[in-house]
């Protein structure tokens, strides 16, 4: 993404945004957050007091420092931003939020970009985000529209990302697992592919109910009551727990996959 600067170089002062700009061009990021410090505390040019603002977050961004980054795009002042310098933000914040796993976040400022304002590089860029996020919120008919419209994509790459689209992952179904195991416990895990699980499962709930079962039988009322039943309450709700996070752990899994090979079907498309 580029960083711009909305009017020539005219303080006392320039030359230290100048450095910083091409400091973080050559990937030395540190350096072009103090050059962007010492602008900021000498400048007092409130417009390009605004760039440096941006680079610096750009270079925490590139740091995957992504909270410092989306802390410093925040305090830049909307008051008389230009088009282009706000479009910017709302992408940057966007893209901070989906790499932090803010997927929420990231689609409400993709919602708020003005992408008429952005350069074609950033208009991709922004288009893979979008459709990247709306994947990762499961929304698939709007990504499937934003596929079907975009001007950026290839009909060859087209063709084979709607076929993708159209075929988002399956999901296990939590509710319906669990309703198999309060029946038959392990059943759930059985389901969801973690069979040992399963018939451990099983057979934890099997011998709490024969230990409970052997001691009753042997006059034991008390112990067989208390031991078996609180045994078998133990594994019977711990089973359900653990099936819980199977089901996360299997469709993030899923999606994951999904998303992977979604960014590799459009790996030429972006920079």
């Amino acid at each position: 993404m580029c960083i711009i600067t909305s009017k020539a170089n005219t303080d006392d002062y320039s030359w230290l945004l100048e450095e910083a700009k091409n400091l973080y061009n050559e990937g030395l990021f540190d350096e072009a957050i103090i050059n962007c410090e010492r602008y900021l505390y000498f400048s007092q040019d409130k417009e390009l007091k605004n760039t440096a603002l941006f680079i610096e977050a750009k270079a925490f961004q590139q740091k995957a420092n992504y909270k410092n980054s989306s802390t410093i795009l925040l305090s830049i002042s909307p008051f008389q931003l230009d088009p282009k310098m706000k479009a910017l933000i709302d992408l940057n914040l966007a893209l901070n939020g989906y790499l932090q796993g803010n997927y929420d976040e990231a689609e409400v400022y993709t919602e708020s970009c003005d992408t008429s304002v952005l350069d074609v590089k950033d208009k991709i860029n922004f288009e893979l985000l979008r459709l990247i996020t709306l994947c990762e919120r499961e929304k698939w008919k709007e990504a499937i529209f934003l596929a079907q419209n975009s001007k950026f994509i290839s009909d060859s790459i087209k063709s084979e990302l709607l076929k993708l689209l159209n075929n988002p992952p399956k999901f296990l179904n939590k509710k319906k697992l669990e309703w198999f195991s309060r029946f038959v416990p392990g059943s759930g895990q059985i389901i969801a592919g973690h069979v040992t699980e399963g018939i451990f499962s099983f057979a934890l709930c099997g011998s709490a109910i024969a230990l409970g079962t052997f001691l009753v039988l042997n006059s034991y009322y008390f112990s067989g009551y208390f031991i078996g039943a609180g045994t078998l309450y133990a594994f019977y709700y711990g089973g359900i727990r653990r099936l819980d996070e199977i089901v996360e752990f299997e469709n993030q899994r899923k999606k994951n996959s999904y998303i992977q090979n979604l960014k590799s079907k459009l790996k030429n498309m972006g920079t």
